[in-house]
């Protein structure tokens, strides 16, 4: 699959932006882009990347199109005034991804051989409906999970209200139906064996042929015709 390299969306206030890319969706994963920056300089002074798999962004999608994560935030304010809380209880968290302990070694990301592991969580603001805050740090492999070790080393925390996170979540799920049904026109997800053993997309020429055979039979009948079976043989077996 093709890389598509393109912003969809982005939150942003005067120190802090969320961008959410399809530039993996070739592995079916919506990129969120989480950067802090100098408001002076315009200059990065770190980032968080995290990407969530097409089914996981569905479902969190329809949390917010069901109002099911504005009661979870209502819930949430009622349980830290009531318990005087200091922070309200997060309402949803990604899964827990990052990069394993193999391949920070080979890119020398880490000194302690841990994993990176990150994940974001999305609870109520004050001043805004929502903050969305990317968590950083040490992890370690647990199964595909990368388990965080200790508190974050890092964060960022974008605060959106629910207006503008429905207009960004909305113009992904646009783009995540465009693109599946942009592989189902290139046959990309019609995967058949190749010589190799494994597998490829597409139809292989022996099916196309096939494909053919069958329209053309269907067409003869149609019109009153009865196809020969010699000639499909033919078709089928011909090299050209």
């Amino acid at each position: 699959m093709a890389y598509i390299n393109k912003e969809i969306a982005q939150i942003s206030t005067n120190t802090v932006f969320l961008k959410l890319k399809a530039d993996a969706f070739g592995i079916e994963k919506v990129h969120f882009s989480f950067v802090h920056y100098d408001s002076n300089t315009r200059k990065q002074i770190k980032a968080i990347e995290i990407f969530l798999k097409f089914d996981e962004f569905t479902y969190l999608y329809d949390m917010l199109t069901s109002n099911k994560l504005a009661r979870l935030r209502q819930s949430s304010l009622v349980k830290q005034k009531n318990e005087n809380k200091k922070y309200p209880d997060v309402i949803y968290q990604s899964p827990l991804g990052g990069i394993y302990e193999q391949q920070v070694r080979e890119k020398n990301l880490r000194s302690d051989g841990n994993a990176i592991s990150r994940h974001f969580t999305i609870q109520a603001g004050s001043k805004y409906d929502y903050i969305i805050r990317a968590m950083q740090g040490a992890g370690k492999t647990d199964g595909k999970l990368i388990v965080p070790l200790g508190k974050a080393e890092d964060n960022i925390s974008v605060p959106v209200s629910a207006k503008d996170l429905r207009k960004a979540f909305n113009m992904v799920d646009i783009h995540i139906k465009g693109f599946i049904a942009s592989q189902y026109v290139k046959d990309a997800y019609n995967y058949v064996a190749n010589n190799q053993g494994g597998y490829q997309g597409g139809y292989q020429p022996w099916l196309k042929k096939a494909m053919f055979i069958t329209a053309r039979r269907r067409i003869c009948l149609n019109m009153g015709h009865i196809p020969l079976l010699k000639t499909d043989l033919y078709l089928l077996f011909h090299k050209r």
